[in-house]
């Protein structure tokens, strides 16, 4: 018995539709994949092109990861130190967020005025959520972050500034991710039969 031979009768036998298919513009050797279960195709290079995505998203998400390692990079020169790292994780962690949301948007559901909604609310939501962390890092604000604004306080308009921002965002990216939830729901299959 040789190593990597395995012999023909001993194969697994897969189904028509997932064996690989011989190339139409190449020798009869070469060989392509079948198409991607999610969706994807195979292009004429052999490569997977993926379903639709939002290309706005996930710049946008690429832009929030930097001012969000820049905003780590300074957090010394903030007045509060631990809520600048909070502000610098929150734009990490919203940047992923976006390019998720960006990779996914293809399998959505959505009306295009429910996704035209739906992607307002995230970018907004993303930056402004970080913008907030910033404000309040520098201003000292803790009303609503007492761990990270632990022995600081700000004057009382900016402690209602960012705590009016901060509860506003909370609804708003709540009402992004339950469309999201809402988008990536099952498709309706029709009950009658043929």
């Amino acid at each position: 018995m040789s190593i990597g031979v395995i012999p023909a009768e001993s194969r697994p036998r897969l189904p028509p539709n997932q064996r690989m298919q011989p190339s139409a513009s190449g020798p009869s050797s070469v060989n392509r994949p079948p198409p991607m279960a999610g969706g994807g195709t195979s292009n004429s290079e052999g490569t997977m092109e993926s379903p639709k995505v939002d290309r706005l998203l996930i710049r946008a998400g690429f832009v929030l990861f930097t001012l969000a390692l820049l905003t780590g990079l300074v957090v010394p020169a903030f007045l509060n130190h631990r809520m600048a790292v909070a502000a610098h994780v929150t734009g990490v962690l919203n940047a992923l967020l976006l390019v998720a949301l960006g990779l996914a948007w293809g399998l959505l559901a959505l009306s295009p005025g429910q996704a035209r909604v739906t992607r307002g609310v995230f970018l907004y939501c993303t930056y402004a959520s970080w913008a907030t962390s910033c404000l309040a890092a520098a201003w000292g604000t803790s009303r609503l972050t007492p761990l990270s604004g632990a022995g600081y306080t700000a004057v009382a308009w900016k402690e209602s500034v960012v705590q009016v921002l901060q509860v506003t965002l909370a609804l708003a990216i709540l009402a992004g991710a339950l469309s999201v939830v809402y988008g990536l729901r099952s498709p309706r299959r029709s009950t009658h039969r043929a």
